[in-house]
């Protein structure tokens, strides 16, 4: 079963052609491809099509006009020195740029957050809008210009960009990111990835294998320090464990857990990932190898997306309480912009174990 969906395949559209607009530089009238042209090129229908032009035409990046079809709006000169721009009921979800997969707005977690935020916004009256920056980079022009009412920063975010925020005085909240300038929302990863070792243990699995994401960002240090805490503390009851690395998809996860049973001996009886699409990866990995899952192999997850209910065996995993990240989001925000910053604020969301078909109590028959 191939597990790469993308739902919401409008953003995909729409981060794709606000990319186009904001390399053009109109001088008089440029327009964007025919929607029969955009529906060929992204073999998509014609309503996910019109459903992203929607999108850049509430947010000013293009009008349409009868006869004419989508025509780019050209961007006014930048403020940037000029201070902000009248604001907008317009927030702007930002992430690093597509580095890697984790922070695209196609990965899973990302886009039902996306969702999620804009559902919440809308009781405000509010609509989001995505952009991404650079490794190094600062806010982009455009948002600026847009007089974008805040913004919510995703990930690992550049700290330029948390200082332009903070410049611009622009009301700001971070998700699963640490600052010290503004209020953040945090998934209790050391908690949740603590439930996901114990789990393990219980079922009588004491020879663990952890494939963490890419080192540095708020959770994938949460999860190896909540691994490797576990580990001493459990050292006289001989539970042993091994960390690898890899990037946050499915494909990583599956090449990396390939390589490490090919090149080793001993097998672990239990594998725990940093979120569901890298343990699915390694999940298919083992049963190409010739492992039971979960007889030979359990697995578990981080996140509780829906392609951890898809997969097969269906995956046991943490639920991050998205929802509640969105709420207390959206409603950090609205209180930094009506009452001020309340500097760096934390807010834990609490996560909860998730037991499906790919946990199972260790086998006297396993391959360790």
């Amino acid at each position: 079963m191939s597990l790469y969906r993308k739902p919401n395949k409008y953003l995909i559209i729409y981060e794709s052609l606000l990319n186009f607009i904001r390399q053009q530089n109109p001088k008089g009238e440029q327009y964007l491809p025919s929607e029969r042209e955009l529906v060929e090129t992204y073999k998509v229908d014609r309503h996910t099509v019109r459903k992203a032009l929607e999108m850049l035409a509430r947010e000013g990046y293009i009008r349409k006009e009868a006869g004419k079809g989508s025509i780019i709006v050209p961007l006014p000169v930048s403020q940037k020195d000029k201070g902000r721009t009248d604001t907008t009921n317009t927030i702007a979800f930002i992430l690093p740029q597509a580095k890697y997969s984790v922070d695209r707005i196609t990965e899973p977690f990302n886009t039902n957050l996306f969702y999620l935020i804009e559902k919440e916004l809308g009781f405000h009256g509010c609509h989001l809008t995505y952009a991404t920056v650079t490794t190094d980079g600062g806010i982009p022009d455009t948002l600026l210009q847009m007089g974008i009412k805040g913004i919510i920063f995703v990930s690992q975010v550049p700290e330029r960009s948390l200082a332009d925020a903070q410049r611009y005085k622009l009301p700001a909240v971070l998700i699963n990111r640490i600052s010290n300038m503004f209020p953040m929302v945090l998934e209790d990863r050391y908690q949740g990835f603590t439930w996901v070792l114990e789990h393990f243990v219980e079922l009588g699995h004491l020879n663990l294998l952890y494939i963490n994401g890419v080192e540095g960002h708020y959770t994938t240090e949460a999860c190896k320090k909540a691994f490797f805490d576990f580990l001493i503390a459990k050292a006289d009851q001989k539970v042993t464990g091994k960390m690898l690395n890899c990037y946050w998809d499915y494909e990583s996860g599956k090449t990396v857990m390939k390589d490490y049973l090919l090149h080793n001996n001993s097998f672990p009886t239990a594998v725990c990932a940093c979120n569901d699409m890298v343990a699915i990866g390694a999940m298919d990995a083992a049963k190409e190898l010739g492992f039971r899952i979960p007889e030979d192999m359990s697995f578990m997850g981080f996140d509780n997306t829906e392609q951890s209910k898809l997969s097969h065996p269906k995956l046991s995993t943490i639920d991050v309480n998205s929802e509640l990240i969105a709420k207390y989001a959206v409603e950090v925000l609205f209180a930094f912009i009506s009452k001020g910053n309340p500097g760096p604020l934390k807010i834990i969301i609490p996560t909860s174990l998730v037991v499906r078909e790919s946990t199972h109590k260790r086998s006297d028959d396993h391959h360790e």
